[in-house]
C-alpha cells in the first residue's frame, strides 16, 4: 500500500489554506487549535497570528503547548513518527513480559506456591470431609 503525504503546509497553496482556516476558526470563536504534522515555521506563523492557544503534535516548538499520543510516548506503537522522541520502548518490554509469562505457564513455574492462597491443612481436612459426605469430589 502506498503511503500518502502526511505533512501538510509545505507548499504555498496548502499553507495559505491552513492560514485562512486558522483565522476562520478564530473568527468562529474556537477556544484552541491543534496543529498537527505541519512545518514548524508555519505553526509559528499561525501561533503568532491567532489569539487562541495552539497545541502542537508534530508541528514544532512554536506552539503554545505540546501533546503526544500516550502510546507513542511510551513506545508501544509499532510505527514510529518523526515528531516522537524515543523515551522508552515499552512495546518490547510488554512483548518480552508476555513471552516470559507464557513460558512460565507452559513450564509449570507459574502460578507457584508463592502466587497461591493457602489454607491450613486441618481446615482443608474438614472441608474435604464435608465434601465427601455431600457427594462432592475433592
Amino acid at each position: 500500500m502506498k503511503k500518502g503525504k502526511i505533512t501538510k503546509g509545505k507548499l504555498l497553496g496548502e499553507a495559505t489554506e491552513l492560514l485562512k482556516g486558522a483565522k476562520a476558526l478564530e473568527k468562529a470563536g474556537a477556544d484552541l487549535m491543534i496543529l498537527e504534522k505541519i512545518p514548524e515555521k508555519l505553526s509559528r506563523i499561525i501561533t503568532r497570528n491567532v489569539t487562541m492557544p495552539t497545541i502542537g503534535i508534530g508541528a514544532g516548538k512554536y506552539c503554545d503547548g505540546q501533546v503526544l499520543i500516550i502510546l507513542d510516548l511510551f513506545g508501544i506503537n509499532e510505527r514510529k513518527f518523526k515528531h516522537n522522541p524515543e523515551y522508552v520502548n515499552l512495546r518490547q518490554v510488554m512483548i518480552d513480559t508476555i513471552r516470559r509469562y507464557r513460558k512460565e505457564i507452559d513450564e509449570g513455574i507459574f502460578p507457584g506456591r508463592m502466587h497461591s492462597n493457602l489454607i491450613d491443612e486441618s481446615e482443608y481436612a474438614r472441608i474435604a470431609d464435608w465434601c465427601s459426605r455431600n457427594d462432592m469430589v475433592v
